[in-house]
This record gives structure tokens, C-alpha cells and sequence, in this order.
């Protein structure tokens, strides 16, 4: 069957909504059962959802849903990473005693104690970044994060479309990126 090009343009925005209204759900699941705090949550969350939308060509209704799809690709980066060591789960760092974490890592560089002090430090970083976005970015990413409300919620909220809503919160966080 042959899609037109409006169609695809449609379909295509239909699924980017969907997508991103998996983040929420996504950041809360990778910081329960993998441990990950708020910021390396957001993190991983976020790679997860734009990659899942660079490969949209991929996903196939028949296998499996959107959100196990999305799921399993935020599964396989968090895989990825802690075969990298790059940012392993909180957990690990809890598993070590706190008067054994000294011990633990000699080079102070790469202590876990600091490592958590950097993310709260990075965390208040992050505020004071959204903090500097436009008001229609800064209200949905707000009502988002801290009110966990979702796109049709924060829609009705704001007098906005879902549309508008979803394209406010991908250009802010965007614009987080860039700025971070």
C-alpha cells in the first residue's frame, strides 16, 4: 500500500506525540529498576525517545506495542552503558557500604560520592537552564516534570494544542540540550 506524502507527514506526527508521551512513564521506570536518579533518568530517557523517532521506519505494530518497543531500545542503551561504565545504575553505588567508598575508588576522580554530588549540582544547573527558555517551553517542561502531567493534560492546561504541546516540549528540550 502506498502512502502519501500527507499521510506520512500525519503519521509521522501522530507517532512523534505518541512517542515522547512514553517520557514520563520511561524516566519513572528507568530510575525504579535500574536505579538511576532523576538526571541520568531524564538522560537515558531522552536518547532513548529521539532514537526511537530516527528509526520509526523500524517499528512494526504487529511485533510488538509502541511502548514495548520504546522499552526494550531504553533497555538495550542502558545495557550499552554499563558495558561502557560510562554512567551505571545508582544502585551499584549503594550496593558499597558509605565508609567502604573511599576504599573502594582511590582515584578521587571517579569516586561515586562525588559523582552524586556532580548530578545534584547538575540538577540545579538543569533548573536554572529551563529557568532561561520561553514561557510556552518552560510551562509544558515544568508541567511535565514537576506536575507529571501529560501532553492532553498539559493541553487543556495551557490552552494548547497537543500538537503545539509536543512541539513546545521537544524544542525546549532541545534548547536544554544546546545550552547544557
Amino acid at each position: 500500500m502506498k502512502i502519501s506524502a500527507s499521510q506520512d507527514v500525519a503519521t509521522d506526527d501522530a507517532l512523534f506525540v505518541a512517542i515522547w508521551r512514553l517520557e514520563g512513564g520511561l524516566t519513572r521506570w528507568l530510575k525504579r529498576e535500574f536505579g538511576y536518579d532523576e538526571v541520568g533518568a531524564f538522560e537515558v530517557a531522552s536518547c532513548t525517545l529521539v532514537k526511537a523517532f530516527r528509526h520509526r521506519h523500524r517499528f512494526d505494530r504487529a511485533k510488538a506495542s509502541l511502548r514495548t518497543w520504546v522499552y526494550s531500545i531504553a533497555k538495550h542503551l542502558v545495557i550499552d552503558q554499563m558495558r561502557k561504565r560510562k554512567c551505571g545504575p545508582a544502585r551499584m553505588v549503594e550496593a558499597v557500604p558509605p565508609e567502604d567508598l573511599d576504599e573502594a575508588c582511590p582515584d578521587e576522580r571517579e569516586c561515586p560520592r562525588d559523582a552524586r554530588i556532580r548530578q545534584v549540582e547538575l540538577q540545579k544547573y538543569l533548573v536554572g537552564l529551563t529557568d532561561r527558555l520561553p514561557k510556552r517551553q518552560r510551562d509544558v517542561i515544568w508541567a511535565y516534570w514537576r506536575e507529571g502531567l501529560n501532553f492532553p493534560e498539559i493541553s487543556r492546561k495551557l490552552k494548547l494544542s497537543t500538537r503545539q504541546v509536543g512541539y513546545a516540549y521537544k524544542n525546549g528540550m532541545d534548547a536544554l540540550k544546546r545550552m547544557v
